[in-house]
């Protein structure tokens, strides 16, 4: 088993190698805490009929993490995932430009090549992955060591990238020809995401939290009246929260704008 190919950087902030103290950038998961003190402040947990305890905050906040990565196509928790991918001879002329379904890409376990019998007929030693775009989903495989006067490989058969390189020159298109195994993540500190995650989290499960609760405010009027006096209040009934969450939503799609630019899946298009 060779040693897997792990990003030199961190995920987050992209392509960064050292970060400052000043400024926090990723902290842990949202609590329920953390939740309320952010997103609900001044709005009553307790109604008459109902009362949100920390399990239904934090319900809010795994449901919330699971839409989520449905939404941005990013894992918020690291998964490791084997994925089958086809062989094109456009993509191997270019370095075998190859892209995962998921990421970004914290760490490739291994880049094999495998027969229909699962049987493995080659891998792809980790020195010749590039981890430059893995934010981007994106490998690279460049075998220039050999070329280079680097006869052996840790793990791998000397000259292998002659062979490797010459192999494969008559085949055009080949489904499920490669293997890449791999962990995807949105973070490499255990238990921890970026702050714009979080306040995703946050957002989401917020919006769900006010939506069940404004339910709880049937009437649009109420009137007082006692010895020919009478009082009458009005007010916004069921759509009590409905300007916060409307205020919430408008956060919420400048950000995942521009969380998809920064992991790659957002793209600009224009004349050159």
């Amino acid at each position: 088993m060779l040693d897997p190919k792990t990003n030199p950087n961190m995920s987050y902030p992209v392509r960064a190698r050292v970060t400052g103290c000043s400024l926090t950038r990723v902290e842990p998961v949202m609590s329920p805490t953390v939740l309320q003190r952010r997103f609900l402040k001044n709005i009553p947990t307790k109604f008459q009929f109902d009362e949100f305890t920390a399990e239904d905050f934090q319900d809010h906040i795994m449901r919330a993490i699971n839409d989520l990565e449905i939404d941005l196509n990013l894992d918020i928790y690291p998964v490791q995932r084997a994925e089958k991918v086809a062989f094109s001879r456009s993509e191997y002329k270019n370095f075998i430009h190859l892209h995962t379904v998921r990421g970004p890409i914290l760490e490739i376990e291994s880049l094999i090549i495998r027969s229909a019998d699962e049987e493995n007929l080659y891998q792809i030693p980790p020195e010749w992955i590039d981890p430059g775009n893995f934010h981007y989903r994106q490998l690279n495989v460049i075998p220039l060591l050999a070329a280079y006067g680097l006869n052996t490989l840790k793990g791998s058969v000397t000259n292998a990238g002659i062979t490797f390189l010459t192999v494969l020159e008559g085949l055009t298109w080949v489904p499920s020809y490669w293997e890449i195994k791999y962990t995807s993540g949105v973070c490499s500190k255990k238990g921890q995401v970026p702050v714009s995650i979080n306040e995703l989290i946050g957002i989401y499960a917020a919006k769900e939290i006010l939506s069940q609760a404004q339910t709880a405010y049937t009437k649009n009027s109420v009137s007082i009246g006692q010895d020919g006096l009478s009082q009458s209040t009005s007010g916004p009934g069921v759509q009590v929260f409905a300007k916060r969450i409307e205020e919430l939503e408008r956060k919420e799609e400048r950000i995942k704008g521009s969380l998809k630019k920064i992991f790659g899946q957002k793209f600009i298009m224009g004349w050159l």
